[in-house]
């Protein structure tokens, strides 16, 4: 299962794909298949070309990230703030604050912001899914928080989960009927929801993370990495929303 797992998620990537057709084409090639090697990298240049444009991976991002219903809730009294795990490398000699994803930093700084503003405990989760298995995410959020001068009561720490869900099944006690804001990456927002709003009294979500201007005005810009990792990002959330259906 985690084969299939680590190969699905392989193929989201649309550089991925480019790679392996890429591969298959020189393949094809050594077995004196010509006509079949063009055909893979002719494949695979359109597929660079076309999710490397910042528009396209804008499309793909627009109905996760700037749908009406997504909109961020600002004018609300929550009971409770909940911010799922994301990343904190545990490898190499750098600074603490270098070892935090992109993601992990809006996250936590947006849910301290809002914890003051609001006077309710911010829950944080992730267990012990880092390089390094004896640290856990959550103890690590749990830290970072108190330096960013919240008081240890207003913290609830999970030290469980491995999976967005997992990390969900592990607060179930907590969130049960209560009124809920979750701060997460804008693209998690419907994900979040259909797993949450049967847990909880109330749902809010607070989006952080963009990965995308929500203009979606056509134009053409010099093929981009950052594009490529946003296309496979959008990608990826909508493989796994369809997963949520199924299993649901």
């Amino acid at each position: 299962m985690d084969f299939l797992k680590a190969l699905a998620v392989f193929f989201i990537s649309p550089f991925n794909v480019a790679v392996f057709l890429t591969a298959a084409g020189f393949i094809a090639q050594r077995t004196e298949r010509t006509r079949a090697a063009k055909r893979c990298w002719l494949a695979a240049s359109v597929i660079v070309l076309i999710f490397s444009q910042r528009y396209v991976s804008d499309v793909l991002l627009y109905p996760l990230e700037h749908m009406p219903t997504l909109n961020k809730a600002d004018n609300i009294k929550p009971e409770l703030i909940f911010t799922p795990g994301c990343y904190f490398n545990t490898e190499g000699d750098v600074s603490t604050i270098s070892r935090w994803s992109e993601c992990s930093l809006q996250r936590l700084v947006q849910a301290s912001i809002l914890a003051r503003r609001h006077d309710v405990p911010v829950i944080v989760t992730g267990g012990h899914f880092l390089a390094d298995r004896d640290v856990s995410y959550a103890h690590q959020a749990e830290t970072f928080l108190l330096e960013l001068g919240m008081n240890e009561n207003k913290i609830k720490t999970v030290g469980k989960g491995t999976t967005t869900q997992t990390e969900i099944d592990a607060i179930g006690p907590l969130i049960k009927n209560k009124s809920v804001m979750v701060v997460s990456s804008a693209t998690h927002a419907t994900r979040l929801k259909m797993m949450m709003v049967k847990e909880v009294r109330e749902y809010y979500f607070y989006p952080v993370d963009f990965h995308s201007s929500g203009k979606l005005k056509p134009y053409i810009s010099l093929p981009s990495i950052d594009a490529l990792e946003s296309s496979r990002s959008a990608l990826y959330e909508y493989v796994a929303i369809l997963k949520a259906i199924v299993l649901s």
